[in-house]
């Protein structure tokens, strides 16, 4: 549920220390400006990036391209801000876009929204940061924010990192985070087999039923890895395959079909293949024989290995290929000398179950000072009202549709 929103506070400028106040604000408004970022972003997302594919330039680019929506009942602009030290240096993005619903005459609600409000191809939103700057980052951005507070109705934060700068800075000016995403990281230490040998004795007892029933009914398996973006895009149409069939599958664990509509596709294709032009996609496809039967999409980001969404052929559900292709993904990782594989954000046993290193992203709402302001906490408050029709109503108001 959406939290409660709480009113800006205005910042005390005198209060900030010389380096917080030496950090400039740069807004970048346009798709030309964005462009100009990329040099740059590229760099900082290289240093600080923590191996996410959403923090990459390629991802913000393509993102506002495929999913940007201008129509009669929203419209949305780009509202990013660019962080600078004294020198010029960049140390930070907030990849804003501004939100205006129902755009065309008197706006209903104006937000502020982190790239990413989509069907979950996003798995972790917020800014990209230099960690040495991140409070600073923050309170230069809350201040520009405290100047403009009547100008938009709310802000979804989003990606604050727990426990740090930023997230105690907003918990001071009265921001309430109250919801998570959770990512999970296994830390490759030693060789595939060291490592296999500390896992907990349910896991290893998985993947040794795994590998036998594939032995035991004389099923040769190897691991194919597309990288070049041809070999990408030619994965990736066996992947969507493989998604969709596991997502309207029976008798399974209910997973949604991420790509259902064509902008999610169309945005995957054209990622990967910008990704893929500097080596940076992997797509993991498990063959039995001649036959594929599972797949899942990973990004090679410096020392990190990110296992992105996954689809299989059901006919092969009872061999846990998609164990097999993860565990076969991890043992890449360590012959090519990643020294990390992220799982994934989402709490589920299948990550669980390799005893993860947890990482919190913490997100919430907060509301402007504009004369709108009122029609944002109502609506608020609906969304965090049981089931009901007006809730529904006002998740329809709210939502962003799905585009062919």
């Amino acid at each position: 549920m959406i939290a409660a929103f709480t009113p800006v506070q205005a910042l005390d400028l005198e209060a900030l220390t010389p380096d917080h106040a030496a950090i400039r604000c740069e807004p970048v408004i346009t798709p030309e400006g964005l462009a100009s970022l990329a040099p740059e972003w590229a760099a900082l997302a290289a240093a600080h990036g923590e191996g996410l594919p959403f923090r990459t330039f390629e991802w913000a680019e393509s993102w506002w391209r495929w999913f940007n929506e201008r129509r009669l009942g929203i419209r949305d602009t780009l509202a990013m801000q660019a962080f600078r030290t004294a020198d010029g240096r960049l140390v930070g993005v907030a990849p804003l876009i501004a939100v205006k619903r129902f755009g065309y005459g008197p706006a209903i609600v104006r937000s502020l929204e982190f790239l990413g409000s989509d069907p979950y191809v996003t798995e972790v939103r917020g800014p990209l940061v230099d960690p040495a700057y991140e409070g600073a980052i923050y309170r230069a951005l809350r201040a520009g924010l405290a100047r403009s507070a009547r100008s938009w109705d709310w802000i979804g934060w989003r990606g604050v990192p727990a426990g740090g700068p930023a997230a105690q800075l907003l918990a001071e000016r009265g921001v309430a985070l109250p919801g998570q995403v959770t990512g999970y990281t296994l830390t490759l230490d030693g060789d595939w087999e060291s490592f296999k040998s500390t896992r907990p004795r349910n896991l290893k007892e998985s993947l040794r039923k795994c590998y036998n029933s594939l032995k035991r009914d004389d099923l040769t398996f190897a691991l194919d890895v597309a990288r070049t973006p041809a070999d990408v895009k030619e994965g990736l149409t066996r992947f969507l395959a493989f998604h969709r069939q596991r997502a309207t599958a029976d008798g399974l664990r209910m997973h949604g079909d991420v790509f259902a509509d064509p902008a999610s596709q169309g945005f995957l294709y054209e990622v990967c293949d910008r990704l893929a032009r500097r080596d940076a996609v992997r797509v993991f496809q498990l063959r039995l024989g001649d036959t594929y039967a599972a797949s899942r999409v990973a990004f090679a980001l410096g020392d990190t290995l990110y296992l992105y969404f996954s689809g299989y052929d059901t006919a092969w559900a009872r061999y846990s290929v998609m164990t097999t292709t993860v565990a076969e993904a991890i043992r890449y990782a360590y012959a090519q000398g990643f020294r990390r594989v992220h799982l994934s954000t989402g709490t589920d046993e299948s990550k669980l179950r390799w005893r993860p290193e947890a990482s919190t992203w913490l997100e919430g709402m907060e509301c402007g000072a504009g004369p709108r302001a009122a029609t944002a906490r109502w609506l608020s408050q609906r969304l965090n009202e049981p089931s009901s029709r007006v809730q529904r109503a006002v998740r329809v108001l709210l939502g962003r549709r799905r585009r062919g």
